[in-house]
């Protein structure tokens, strides 16, 4: 054969090759072309030693969860719109297995390592204040003009009028040394002007259009969207409907920022207190998962831990999504999750597992926590990953077999790092044992925990 057909062939299985590679992912029955790790989504699976093991050198398929689809990613769809899918990972070529997973670990390695700090709100200096009052004859016309304003009358002033009225006090005041943002501030601080949304969205939409002549700097802004987000969440009685409008007004004031200092995103700049208010008012007053999702994200990007309270919140607004959107929903969380999980956390990650392995991720977790922390973690979650470990187990003609060597995998990783299984949960683990006719282990447990003979266990179990 001469060399230059050789030289084709060579060239022609070496560009099949990297086709393969590319095209490593499987979702349902059609492949999707150019997947990388960094589009797996999952917040907390790692690939396991053995995992890796069997991937690189087994016979079997190569797959991560055994080809199980648990893992969710965004492609793109008709119109290059996204399109969010659940499929499994499936590497169709062994000769890349190894660079890939290396990436993967690398990727999952850099999320885990960011350093979060507690953040907590600031204290009366975090809003702006000003010394003018009610009294100053200069802010009169400013004062009808919000007092006036009557939604149900259809009287409502717009924003350009009050953006007018403190143009005219600006120029024909300005030995007085007057500023756009004390009178943004003086308004914001007398909740007679701001007794509704309404009129808070006006002042917002004011501030934006002084945002290229009288407020030259992010920090000049700051103070007052804080003042407008405590006035926000003081007033009562406001609707949904309300506060998502005032949550668009939000979105233009950002789009704003990011125009008039040329951000690319305005939140990345925000100080540690205004995203927590930002993010307390969307969790708690729009129920806006949407937004508050983007500002959790911005805050662990910039090392920052959300309060407690506030994930307990987030999760709840996500209990209704189904198991594709959850894993979306918390695709940033992994610094949370192997950092500073907590029993709340842990339990709504326990709860999205459909595989042994992203349960022993979990597990592994939680191993590595302080003594006093990981205690704490196994008190309140062990019966929950137990009845998980039955679930995700291999079902067919041995399934009581699988059962019983999942829990025993799980019982001796606590062996394996000198941890005591939780004395008040032994006998949960032996009925479960006796469940799945594993009765050698079921002893065992048994005499370590001084508890009833097994055989008696084992007859109040068939009794039920």
């Amino acid at each position: 054969m001469p060399l230059s057909r050789i030289y084709k062939s060579v060239s022609q299985c070496q560009r099949t090759r990297d086709v393969l590679f590319r095209n490593c992912w499987k979702t349902g029955s059609e492949f999707v072309s150019h997947r990388t790790p960094g589009q797996v989504i999952h917040p907390f699976y790692r690939v396991s030693g053995r995992e890796r093991l069997l991937m690189c050198y087994g016979d079997g398929p190569v797959a991560l969860a055994d080809g199980r689809p648990v893992f969710a990613s965004v492609i793109e769809g008709k119109a290059g719109v996204g399109q969010l899918v659940m499929g499994p990972v499936k590497l169709q070529n062994k000769a890349g297995v190894s660079q890939w997973l290396k990436e993967y670990t690398q990727r999952i390695d850099e999320e885990s390592a960011v350093t979060l700090q507690e953040c907590h709100l600031a204290g009366e200096g975090a809003s702006r204040k000003t010394l003018l009052t009610r009294d100053d004859r200069r802010l009169q016309e400013v004062v009808q003009l919000l007092e006036k304003q009557d939604p149900d009358e259809g009287a409502a002033a717009d924003s350009v009028a009050l953006n007018s009225l403190i143009d005219y006090i600006l120029i024909s005041r300005h030995h007085s040394g007057l500023f756009a943002e004390d009178i943004y501030s003086f308004i914001l601080g007398d909740p007679r002007l701001v007794d509704t949304l309404e009129k808070v969205s006006l002042v917002i939409e004011s501030v934006q259009g002084h945002m290229y002549t009288k407020l030259d700097h992010l920090r000049a802004v700051e103070p007052l969207l804080v003042q407008a987000l405590q006035v926000a969440d003081f007033l009562k009685n406001c609707t949904t409907e309300q506060h998502t409008a005032f949550d668009f007004t939000l979105d233009k004031l950002f789009q704003t920022v990011n125009r008039r200092f040329n951000y690319n995103d305005c939140l990345r700049h925000f100080e540690p207190h205004v995203l927590l208010l930002l993010l307390r008012h969307y969790l708690h007053k729009s129920m806006a998962a949407i937004r508050a999702k983007t500002v959790i994200e911005r805050m662990i990007q910039q090392g920052i831990k959300p309060p407690q309270d506030s994930i307990d919140a987030y999760l709840r607004l996500l209990e209704s999504k189904s198991r594709k959107e959850k894993l979306v929903f918390i695709a940033d969380f992994r610094p949370l999750i192997e950092n500073a999980p907590s029993v709340t956390l842990l339990s709504f990650c326990i709860a999205l597992c459909q595989h042994y392995n992203e349960i022993m991720c979990l597990v592994n977790i939680v191993m590595k926590q302080p003594q006093e922390q990981r205690e704490q973690l196994l008190e309140a979650l062990f019966p929950q990953l137990v009845t998980k470990c039955e679930e995700c187990s291999a079902k067919g003609k041995n399934s009581n077999l699988h059962k019983s060597a999942d829990l025993c995998g799980v019982l001796n990783l606590f062996a394996q790092n000198n941890i005591e299984l939780p004395s008040n949960h032994a006998k949960l683990c032996i009925d479960h044992l006796l469940k799945y006719e594993n009765l050698t282990m079921a002893a065992s447990l048994a005499r370590k925990f001084d508890l009833p003979n097994p055989q008696e266990l084992s007859q109040a179990v068939n009794t039920d």
